[in-house]
């Protein structure tokens, strides 16, 4: 019988068949120990691969880093050639909700944290970049909901809104989103600079996160936590409005998801992760 010979692509398929995974702290802050799950390929040659950094949700109110179904996704994309890590991030007190009773401004402060605690994390791995064989020009940043809501305001709207010291973490650049029911508080502040390509994931139906623009949770003009939130459909239409060179952008339905593809710069995201 002809043999079938099937080549596999780095950072497409699985091309490794084991991964391992290791817990470091990050950051304390306060009574605070933040931790992330790093995951790597086993017997990779690559000393320099993209990392892929991924924000649990939960309502700033609960999730974790490591349960069932986050520890699956992030081990396929380790097996894909990817540097992957899962962190922790300060959440609200339990007898705290982040709804419409919960002032406005402290959901801002809540976004300012969890901010501060992505790019403090992105600090320490890409200082000891040389022990996780990172590429710290390749990183990748993901989120579902409140963890969405956290990188893309980081992405986004870091100076002006949430991390308004981010000169001091200047070196860390991000190359490229994935983001899961997220969210900005001002699409106008993406500029040419901060536009960086993504792919956003949306209900379009979506009454917690609008999909387009609302109040987040549907809150009334009259609720302490009244705050407007711009969702996926703003965001991609601000980029591609920046963008001088794009080359994708892209959109399909699965039945009240919607997935928005932008792409951009001279390089399509692919080959900018080739090693």
């Amino acid at each position: 019988f002809p043999i079938l010979m099937v080549s596999q692509t780095r950072y497409v398929d699985s091309v490794f068949k084991k991964i391992s995974k290791n817990t470091y702290n990050y950051s304390i802050k306060n009574l605070d120990t933040l931790k992330l799950d790093f995951y790597e390929p086993i017997e990779d040659s690559l000393i320099a691969k993209p990392l892929f950094l991924y924000v649990h949700g939960g309502g700033f109110s609960s999730g974790s880093r490591n349960d069932l179904g986050t520890v699956k996704m992030l081990e396929s994309i380790a097996k894909k050639g990817y540097a992957v890590a899962s962190i922790d991030y300060r959440l609200l007190p339990k007898d705290v909700i982040f709804g419409c009773d919960y002032k406005g401004a402290e959901k801002i402060k809540t976004f300012s944290k969890a901010a501060e605690d992505v790019i403090d994390a992105l600090t320490f791995l890409v200082n000891y970049k040389d022990d996780f064989y990172i590429d710290q020009t390749k990183i990748i940043l993901s989120g579902t909901s409140a963890g969405a809501e956290s990188i893309l305001n980081l992405v986004y709207n870091k100076d002006e809104l949430v991390l308004p010291n981010y000169e001091k973490y200047k070196h860390i650049k991000i190359s490229a989103v994935v983001s899961i029911s997220g969210a900005v508080l001002n699409p106008s502040l993406i500029t040419t600079s901060n536009s960086v390509p993504g792919v956003f994931f949306h209900g379009v139906i979506d009454k917690v996160v609008p999909y387009s623009e609302a109040s987040h949770r549907s809150c009334k003009a009259t609720d302490k936590g009244y705050l407007p939130l711009y969702g996926s459909k703003k965001i991609t239409e601000s980029i591609s409005r920046e963008i001088v060179s794009l080359l994708v952008s892209s959109s399909w339905y699965i039945g009240t998801l919607k997935i928005l593809l932008i792409i951009s710069t001279k390089r399509n995201l692919m080959e900018r992760l080739q090693p």
